[in-house]
């Protein structure tokens, strides 16, 4: 419990405000690190600080509980999660830990070895994963998180071999150990045999040599030996791929696949907004290249959550696509910009 209430909410205001003015640094980072797409990540971290329900809401619980402030950011930030969509997860806490630092002026430590390393950890952020060295963090793993989260993400755009999500076989006897991380299989070697490193040595090389080839094509037209012009576009799943389509110097976007804006959100249906700024995103970046959105393709092997589709004798060629806009009353948002 805490004596004096009003000293409390001060310190939580004082802490929350150097989070917003930290997370201004961080984004103006990611944007130079990991481009203007990815570094929306951590727009939308600040929205949620800047969010005055939300602060309303941890002032109010101080005020009437009488704790502290690390506890009710903590508590309140577990209540969040439970409503919102899991696929948001890592950003709240992200969030949450950064202001609890703040609060308890508690620093991690630093990274005091100058050799280079493999990083394994319970969790890793995605304002931790920004600022990784690459000549100094060769890759890493963790316990916890998916794929798809926003920590795996840039780790793929910073080029950074990652295995996310081990579990309980991620253990601590490890440490100290020789690991090979294989970010395309996710799979990881502990102190593997000959045969294993230079099996994955070579499938490194061979890697290697791959992107610096498509490294040359940068910037040059697409012409075959007979003169005609050809245009090359990447398809893209999210927002944060609209930045590797610029990275990789690609013709313009192809097709958005609509259904992994679904997916991604989990239970929660993306409002009509959202949808909305991701298209308007890859339209702003692309300029005068193509773009090509695809209504959302779910059904078949592509289920979401937030849509029960019910049973289906062949899902693959029965509800799905455009029949699932209009027939679903539960997205009126999407079926109204169909029609518009």
């Amino acid at each position: 419990y805490v004596k004096d209430v009003e000293k409390e909410i001060q310190r939580y205001k004082k802490a929350r405000e150097k989070a917003i003015a930290e997370l201004e640094l961080v984004y103006d980072l990611s944007v130079r690190e990991v481009g203007e797409a990815n570094a929306a990540i951590f727009e939308m971290q600040k929205e949620l600080l800047e969010n005055q329900e939300y602060t309303d809401f941890i002032m109010k619980r101080i005020l009437e509980e009488k704790l502290n402030a690390e506890y009710i950011v903590q508590t309140s930030v577990e209540q969040l999660i439970r409503i919102s969509s899991h696929q948001q997860e890592e950003d709240v806490r992200d969030v949450a830990i950064r202001v609890i630092r703040i609060l308890s002026r508690s620093w991690k430590d630093r990274m005091l070895t100058d050799e280079p390393f493999v990083m394994a950890a319970r969790d890793i952020y995605p304002s931790e994963a920004l600022q990784f060295d690459k000549a100094k963090v060769l890759g890493f793993v963790t316990m916890y998180g998916t794929i798809n989260s926003h920590t795996a993400v840039l780790a793929r755009t910073k080029g950074i071999p990652a295995v996310i999500g081990l579990g309980e076989s991620l253990k601590e006897e490890y440490d100290g150990k020789t690991i090979i991380i294989d970010g395309y299989e996710g799979k990881i070697y502990i102190e593997p045999d000959y045969a294993t490193l230079t099996k994955m040595r070579e499938r490194k090389d061979a890697n290697l040599r791959h992107v610096r080839n498509l490294e040359r094509l940068k910037g040059k037209e697409n012409i075959t030996q007979s003169g005609q012009r050809i245009d090359i576009c990447a398809n893209v799943g999210t927002r944060e791929d609209i930045e590797n389509v610029l990275r990789s110097d690609a013709g313009g976007i192809g097709l958005f696949r609509s259904e992994f804006l679904y997916m991604e959100m989990g239970s929660k249906l993306p409002s009509e907004e959202q949808l909305f700024q991701v298209y308007k995103l890859a339209a702003e970046s692309m300029g005068a290249n193509r773009v090509v959105v695809r209504i959302a393709d779910f059904g078949g092997d592509k289920m979401v959550e937030s849509v029960d589709l019910g049973e289906q004798a062949n899902p693959a060629i029965g509800l799905r696509g455009i029949r699932i806009m209009m027939e679903k009353e539960e997205l009126p948002e999407q079926r109204t910009r169909l029609t518009d």
